[in-house]
């Protein structure tokens, strides 16, 4: 994949991460990742930033990003804010797993 994303110019980049609350931490993490959204959408690389909640699961949460390229999302998470998120859901979050996806039709 890194290769295609070096041959490709100008292509958006997307990224989704899905994130499974600890045992009675749904609540608090929906919180947390609610306020953390507008943050995030605000930044002016970021295309779309959209949250979803599973419906047969409701501790997994996906983040579905749409950014500019791939150095605004190296920018973004380099920013302490998304740093911040990370620590504040550290102990809520039972797994984390990120995707780097590219469009293919």
């Amino acid at each position: 994949m890194n290769e295609r994303r070096e041959i490709i110019e100008n292509e958006r980049y997307i990224d989704c991460s899905y994130s499974s609350s600890k045992t009675g931490e749904r609540t608090a993490t929906a919180s947390i990742v609610g306020k953390i959204c507008f943050i995030f959408r605000i930044d002016e690389r970021c295309i779309k930033y959209i949250l979803h909640q599973s419906i047969e699961n409701n501790a997994v949460f996906v983040f579905y990003e749409i950014w500019k390229d791939e150095e605004s999302i190296n920018i973004h998470i380099q920013k302490d804010h998304y740093k911040q998120f990370l620590g504040n859901t550290e102990d809520l979050i039972e797994s984390r797993q990120t995707h780097r996806l590219h469009e293919i039709n």
